[in-house]
């Protein structure tokens, strides 16, 4: 996990190769990574390829959209010259795959041990949800007032039924 700068969650390890691609082949390589730490993917490359940045030899990763919760990314590392080991380096880089724990403020942006970066996917991340909001005293007040209004005209409605009997 200190490839990617934090320290707890899993990967599933390097593979040589550039596998985030929508071909059965890749498909089916990323299905086999992600099962590794017990994470079932759907195989619809079309969404995951939505969430595709390539940033280019850069070893700070910074996604369009917050993470959020747990999150599952992939990362291409390309060949790039003194990249590092686990197959990054050599011609066509390699692949890792992370499964980690974004938490309730989110992460935008990793900072990562290798250079060399070409692409990365986001296969599952949560969402913001933001906490229920306290309304405003004056918000307060109006609601108790609608209440008692209503109130005051159940009991008249009452009153006038009882004296037309």
């Amino acid at each position: 996990m200190a490839d990617i700068g934090l320290t707890t969650g899993s990967c599933s390890g390097f593979f040589q190769g550039n596998l985030l691609g929508g071909d059965s082949a890749k498909v089916n390589a990323q299905f086999t990574a992600l099962s590794a730490f017990n994470y079932s993917w759907d195989k619809i490359w079309t969404t995951v390829d939505a969430t595709k940045v390539s940033p280019g030899d850069i070893r700070t990763l910074t996604y369009m959209q917050p993470l959020y919760g747990e999150t599952v990314i992939g990362i291409h590392f390309g060949a790039a010259v003194g990249a590092g080991a686990n197959g990054i380096g050599v011609p066509g880089g390699g692949t890792a795959f992370y499964r980690f724990d974004a938490g309730v403020a989110g992460i935008q942006q990793l900072a990562l041990k290798y250079q060399g970066l070409s692409s990365a996917v986001i296969y599952k991340t949560g969402t913001f949800t933001p906490p229920p909001s306290v309304p405003e005293p004056a918000t307060w007040a109006m609601m108790i007032g609608g209440f008692g209004l209503l109130g005051t005209a159940v009991r008249r409605r009452r009153r006038t039924g009882a004296a037309a009997a």
